[in-house]
């Protein structure tokens, strides 16, 4: 094609990195150019050279960046790929997952990110139904997310061709599926009903997140994802996934993907022909750690069985992967100066940690307070917040309470609540919550937004618009690039388009 002078593509192809966080490299610009000359059209425009001219400045909505996203995302996957992985995850869920969420409260939480067209996510949902007998006394999420619009509608639809089932078993179609007049098969309703299917862009959309249900899941697969990513996104990600884990949550890559190098932050599983990856709650990275090349790793043997399992020791972290502790002490507060106690310094420090995701050392320093500082109801809040985005549900609604308690018109503590409240299913509850948090402060914009997705799901549709449209008024006072609050880094602008979106849905 070679319609694209190579100064302009390293451009465009920074730009496409920074929308979808996609690597084109200088020997994959063919596949650059082909994929922008495809997406010109979608855009208005016939005349290329003008298309690939205005776009770097163009500054796309994220209704364009789906848009965009079509042209360059991978969507070919097929039920139960990769079957090695599936049985090792199923050996876990029954080994490990399930002994202990039984004893505790019965959820399991999943993450198909980057989902495509939803054959994995429902092989996982087909994978908990064949393997928990009492399916219908357990809590089960499994969110499904992906960045290109088209996909997850197929998705959301459920209904597959047979290139979709190559090398499946027989049982798959017979059990799962129901055969059209067409010969496509359509997800069954019970399994479908297992899986959430929502847009999330992992370059540019915050996780982990309370508001999005993105967080302590309990496995996380992201296979064959990273893999075209730029490194620095890479990175990103995998310190992200990290945080978005339980306490000994698995995070799930392909093959070509795994990497003791890029991974060292977690605990490394093997089976037979499969690696998997475990958070361990007590991972901290020093300051002072400096990678030493010269470690030797253990390696996998040959003569393993297939029923063989082997855990291995932590290997080496890599310092980008967790937030380092802040090696700075507060700076000392002199006698003469009251604006800020130590107790507020700490509380700032334990802040920025659970920002960074570093929910251990935030906890640690809070729950250092005295009994005094321990009924401050921001801290309260902090700790419920880590709670919460460890799934500790039942210690995060306690918090919520206790700092009720200590501040009935505190805002704050009910929107957390409603959070839970939804992941638990209990939507009447969830409404109540926000209801008392706008109550409390009518400028509450995400809990007016929450609101409004809350009844959508509901299908209620004029109090969805109506909320809907209270949020978006309140944005107006906004600059697009201010942080809302409560949003989990969610900006001004990024909520405006995700409400129009929603709001054209249901017109």
């Amino acid at each position: 094609m070679n319609r694209i002078p190579e100064k302009t593509a390293y451009l465009l192809s920074g730009f496409i990195s920074s929308k979808l966080g996609l690597n084109f490299p200088k020997e994959r610009f063919g596949e650059l150019e082909h994929g922008l000359y495809n997406a010109r059209k979608d855009f208005g425009f016939d005349d290329f050279s003008k298309f690939i001219e205005w776009l770097p400045d163009s500054g796309l909505t994220s209704n364009e960046i789906e848009k965009l996203s079509t042209h360059f995302t991978i969507g070919e996957t097929y039920f139960f790929r990769d079957i090695k992985y599936f049985h090792s995850v199923e050996k876990i869920i029954k080994d490990e997952i399930l002994p202990v969420n039984t004893v505790k409260d019965k959820r399991l939480r999943i993450w198909s990110a980057g989902c495509s067209t939803g054959e994995e996510a429902y092989s996982i949902a087909i994978m908990l139904h064949r393997i928990i007998s009492d399916i219908e006394n357990w809590k089960i999420t499994i969110m499904a997310t992906d960045i290109n619009p088209k996909s997850l509608k197929k998705a959301n639809d459920g209904v597959y061709k047979d290139w979709s089932f190559r090398n499946s078993p027989d049982w798959l179609k017979i059990n799962y599926f129901d055969e059209n007049p067409k010969g496509h098969f359509k997800i069954k309703k019970q399994i479908k009903d297992m899986v959430t299917f929502v847009y999330h862009n992992l370059a540019l959309d915050p996780f982990p997140s309370m508001l999005h249900n993105l967080f302590a899941f309990d496995i996380i697969f992201c296979r064959n994802v990273m893999m075209y990513f730029t490194q620095d996104l890479m990175n990103k990600s995998i310190e992200k996934f990290f945080h978005s884990l339980s306490d000994t949550g698995l995070l799930i890559v392909s093959p070509s993907e795994a990497s003791h190098l890029l991974f060292g932050a977690y605990e490394t599983l093997y089976f037979p022909d499969v690696i998997l990856y475990k958070k361990n709650k007590t991972d901290y990275i020093p300051e002072s750690y400096v990678f030493k090349p010269q470690e030797k790793f253990i390696q996998i043997e040959n003569e393993l069985s297939e029923n063989d399992f082997l855990r291995i020791q932590k290997f080496p972290r890599i310092v980008n992967l967790i937030p380092k502790k802040i090696n700075k002490e507060p700076k000392k507060i002199k006698k003469e100066d009251n604006s800020l106690t130590q107790s507020n310094q700490s509380l700032e420090i334990a802040t920025s940690l659970f920002d960074k995701g570093d929910y251990i050392g935030s906890e640690k320093i809070l729950k250092s307070f005295s009994e005094t500082e321990n009924k401050n109801s921001d801290v309260i809040i902090l700790l419920a917040k880590i709670a919460g985005n460890r799934g500790l549900s039942e210690e995060s609604i306690a918090y919520c309470k206790k700092a009720i308690e200590i501040d009935k018109l505190n805002p704050e503590p009910y929107y957390l609540l409603s959070t839970i409240s939804q992941e638990s299913g209990k939507y009447g509850e969830a409404v109540d919550w926000l209801k008392k948090a706008i109550y409390l402060d009518s400028r509450f914009v995400i809990a007016h937004f929450g609101l409004g997705n809350l009844f959508l799901k509901l299908g209620k549709i004029t109090e969805s618009k109506k909320y809907f449209k209270n949020a978006g008024n309140l944005l107006k006072n906004f600059n697009d690039d201010e942080i809302i609050p409560e949003s989990s880094g969610i900006t001004a602008g990024r909520l405006k388009e995700i409400i129009s979106h929603l709001s054209e849905s249901i017109y």
